[in-house]
């Protein structure tokens, strides 16, 4: 890393940066600039005339995936890097999966990918997966990436938390409580960290604000449904799924991130005159805390019933007619 570059990141995002271990380990609080840091340092080792290996990021969706991308080509325009922007290129036919690519000029590419695993296998490099407490299946995730870094590469994982029942959180747990045997080196960023060393006035260099670093951590606490969303998305302490009917992981199984809910008047015309009469299916959920209600219509489609419309009531009252 280039002492010029110093500027340009806080002290925990040049720690994560520096480190060179062959296993990086990250539990983070969100929106504090660790994937643009991280983005740098892709750039940087796979930028370099000695760079050997090629550089895979998996993301959680099509759209994080392009997030990234573009901050590495922000990067490579600051660096003065020369690239060849690939565009999305298919990399697993029979999958379906693809990925974001640029090519630096000794022919080293960056890979930004969705969250299927199997775009990985087969595949020689450092790999990085980013948000890996919410991609659906971390075990395959991990089994996969693994042995991608085998000839030199390097293992970088990157996420908050997603309950105690995560792959994610038993890796942090063996790294602290059990000795730690896979040998990772652990990052532990919670938002209070990041502010102390210069997030907020970061924030108000971007935004224009003057907010104090007091008044940010109280506003973005008092703007969590509850304590557990608090906790788990921003001081690094994953929620006990114990009382929970469905666990997180149960949850992550199902998402499909390319799944788009309708406007009411859409369902409504798309149904109204259907001959086919299709199974639709309401559910209704009253929230413990922070008098929030939701309505959801699933449409049913053989075995699966498909999310069509959600609405979110907060601090309706209660109406008598």
């Amino acid at each position: 890393m280039n002492n010029d570059d110093l500027k340009y990141f806080l002290p925990y995002q040049r720690q994560w940066i520096l480190d060179s271990s062959p296993l990086k380990l990250m539990q983070k609080s969100r929106q504090i600039g660790i994937s643009y840091a991280d983005a740098y340092h892709s750039v940087r080792i796979a930028s370099t005339k000695t760079s050997r290996l090629d550089v895979y990021i998996s993301s959680r969706d099509r759209f994080q995936a392009k997030l990234y991308i573009e901050d590495c080509k922000h990067w490579a325009e600051i660096l003065h890097e020369v690239i060849l922007d690939l565009g999305e290129v298919l990399l697993d036919q029979d999958h379906n999966s693809s990925a974001f690519v640029i090519q630096f000029a000794n022919g080293k590419r960056i890979y930004s990918l969705s969250s299927s695993p199997n775009a990985l296998a087969g595949k020689r490099g450092h790999v990085k997966l980013d948000e890996f407490a919410l991609h659906q299946d971390q075990r395959l995730l991990y089994r996969i990436a693994k042995p991608v870094t085998t000839w030199g590469g390097t293992l970088s994982i990157i996420s908050t938390h997603r309950g105690i029942g995560s792959v994610f959180n038993q890796l942090v747990r063996d790294t602290l409580e059990n000795g730690n045997p896979m040998g990772w080196s652990l990052h532990t960023v919670p938002l209070a960290k990041a502010v102390e060393q210069g997030l907020v006035e970061r924030i108000n260099a971007k935004t224009g604000r003057h907010e104090s670093r007091a008044a940010f951590l109280a506003r973005l606490q008092s703007e969590c449904i509850d304590e557990e969303q608090w906790h788990q998305e921003y001081c690094c302490v994953p929620a006990d799924e114990s009382s929970a009917f469905f666990s997180y992981e149960m949850l992550n199984a199902c998402e499909d991130h390319n799944l788009r809910l309708m406007p009411l008047d859409d369902l409504v015309a798309r149904y109204s005159n259907d001959p086919t009469k299709p199974q639709l299916f309401l559910g209704v959920d009253l929230a413990r805390k922070q008098h929030l209600c939701v309505l959801d219509v699933g449409e049913k489609v053989g075995d699966i019933i498909w999310d069509r419309l959600r609405i979110e009531l907060r601090d309706q009252g209660k109406r008598v007619s």
